[in-house]
């Protein structure tokens, strides 16, 4: 395996670069191009030369928020990676709208590795990091979201010539002596008491502990989250503890009407979350790496969290060095760091820094990293701002273990009723057995759409359904099966509205699904395609089951009990047409 990395500076320059070191002659090459210059234009001269020069080679890349090449951190630039694989192979694939059926055509029984590559700040693709970790089990997948210079409006990626503002580029490599090896480092750790997700739906968090995201950071981090708030949670992120690790989840937008959040990865309702902060020493500390390289690497690429950056600002490079004293350094720091935490299984990080080593020749060899050593003599009057977060660290440090040493009982005693308050909350417009809304928030939300209906003439639509043939079922199979059924309807329901609809049991067999912004025939067409998903998902132990369903729009004049009247006598004439169908009102 043979890497060159340089710095863009020129297409008569990049040329001469590939003259010089013969890269042109090489095969199963692979050019990743990573630009802190944002500019399409830019970015597609660049591209077009690189194909002119080497139009056999796979070219891929993205724009980032930070440039990483051998040893130091880069902005504003373009940092561009040449790997030819002596016996590996290479091979990409571009996916869009969610399309993955693509991917199984570059992967082989050989694959060790893919580089995920996306753009979209809000593009997150857990379902093609599923779809991977089933094709190919055994390999890792390394890479990271695009970044746009911290801007939060356009990341981009690159495929050949192609520049990409919303997708996914995957390259697998594949060799039978291909060796690679896989770490991350983290270094946040939680502070202050656990919290709940109480409203959410995958990355879009509205209620934690049953209050907005944004009342909570104004409430424990004070005004300079006022104008600040999404640089302030990259620095001071939310945690999640999935397995035995730490996630965070930073925030990337904020819908200024509702009070939702826009996170950079699925926050689950139930999911227990905290505050974390940067241990800077621990971000310092080189001594992971000691006896974790045993063979020999030949190139690494990094993928690390501009989260990072902001903390330790030149100090980043510290962090690079260690590493680049293994091997050569490429890569770019990103929205978000993919990785693999177990075999098949990938997440989405933040805050993290990632790096895969890369070998055809993994020969044993024990590394002896030599220690970072400061050359500078002090400054009494420079307190730089890796030192003020040395301060803090050491502050939340000093301040958790009062607390936990002093105020322990009255701690568990907040967060027991915390936990209780946000329970009895969601008890509160909980169905006790299906888990989705119940009577009183459906009434509740009705009233309240009526009301901005007469105010502001915003439409909206009610569907009313009705599980066929429920107590023969129930006569039959008994109530626990009944139970079941109702609990699986309610689920595949669930999770196929929108965010913006509120879906609950209107009681016994009957559920109510309120589709804001929505008129009669939009109404319809939402019900007949859940009337036929549940009409195709087979129930254990039942079989088919059906449900028929009826559709009202709010008009003048309307009350709630006449709209849900009119809804109930369409579903009343769905009943009667046959079952397993829906009906308008008349």
């Amino acid at each position: 395996m043979k890497v060159f990395n340089t710095i863009y500076r020129g297409g008569q320059k990049i040329r001469n670069f590939i003259l010089e070191n013969d890269i042109h002659k090489l095969g199963n090459l692979l050019v990743q191009v990573y630009s802190g210059v944002l500019d399409r234009g830019f970015i597609y001269n660049i591209l077009s030369e690189l194909h002119q020069y080497l139009p056999d080679a796979i070219i891929v890349g993205a724009t980032t928020t930070g440039e990483i090449i051998d040893g130091a951190s880069q902005s504003d630039s373009v940092i561009i990676s040449f790997s030819a694989f002596n016996s590996s192979q290479v091979a990409a694939s571009v996916l869009i709208d969610g399309e993955i059926s693509n991917v199984g055509c570059i992967v082989n029984k050989n694959t060790k590795m893919f580089l995920l590559l996306s753009a979209g700040i809000d593009v997150i693709p857990s379902e093609l990091l599923t779809c991977l970790g089933h094709i190919a089990p055994s390999a890792i997948v390394v890479g990271g979201c695009a970044g746009d210079n911290d801007r939060l409006k356009e990341s981009l990626i690159f495929h050949g010539k192609d520049i990409i503002g919303n997708g996914a580029v995957v390259v697998s490599i594949s060799g039978e002596s291909l060796f690679v090896k896989q770490f991350m480092k983290f270094n946040w750790e939680p502070m202050g008491s656990e919290m709940i997700i109480t409203d959410s739906h995958m990355n879009i968090v509205r209620t934690i502990n049953g209050y907005k995201v944004t009342d909570l950071y104004r409430y424990y981090f004070g005004g300079v989250t006022e104008d600040n708030l999404i640089s302030i949670s990259s620095v001071f992120p939310l945690m999640i503890k999935r397995g035995n690790m730490y996630i965070s989840r930073i925030l990337l937008d904020i819908d200024e009407t509702t009070g939702s959040c826009h996170f950079s990865g699925i926050m689950n309702v139930g999911e227990h979350v905290v505050f974390g902060y940067a241990n800077v020493d621990m971000l310092l500390d080189d001594a992971y790496l000691d006896g974790k390289v045993e063979n020999h690497i030949e190139s690494i690429w990094m993928f690390s969290c501009g989260g990072r950056k902001k903390i330790l600002h030149k100090s980043i490079d510290q962090e690079i060095a260690a590493v680049s004293r293994i091997a050569p350094v490429s890569g770019f720091f990103t929205y978000g760091e993919y990785f693999t935490h177990e075999e098949g299984h990938h997440e989405v990080l933040n805050n993290t820094m990632t790096f895969v080593g890369i070998s055809e020749n993994p020969v044993p060899r024990q590394y002896i990293l030599p220690r970072h050593q400061e050359t500078s003599g002090p400054n009494l009057l420079d307190v730089s701002p890796r030192k003020i977060f040395q301060a803090i660290t050491h502050f939340a440090n000093t301040v958790t273990k009062e607390r936990d040493d002093s105020y322990r009982e009255m701690e568990q005693y907040a967060k027991d009723l915390d936990v209780k308050n946000s329970q009895l909350e969601r008890l509160y417009m909980t169905d006790r057995l299906t888990g989705v809304y119940n009577r009183y928030k459906l009434d509740a939300t009705l009233s309240e759409l009526m009301k901005s209906y007469n105010r502001y003439g915003n439409v909206f639509s009610v569907v009313l359904g009705d599980v066929d043939k429920f107590k023969s079922i129930n006569d039959r199979f008994g109530h626990n099966v009944g139970d079941a059924v109702l609990c699986k309807i309610a689920e595949l329901i669930r999770s196929h509205v929108r965010d913006t609809d509120v879906f609950g049991r209107w009681g016994g067999e009957e559920f109510m699904l309120i589709c804001s912004e929505t008129r009669l025939e939009g109404a319809y067409e939402i019900a007949e395609k859940i009337r036929r998903i549940i009409e195709k998902n087979p129930f254990n132990d039942v079989g088919n089951v059906t449900a028929s369903f009826g559709v009202s729009q709010c008009t003048d004049d309307d009350t709630v009990n006449v709209l849900v009247g009119r809804a109930d006598k369409a579903l009343y004439s769905a009943k009667n047409r046959g079952r397993n169908r829906v009906e308008r009102e008349v």
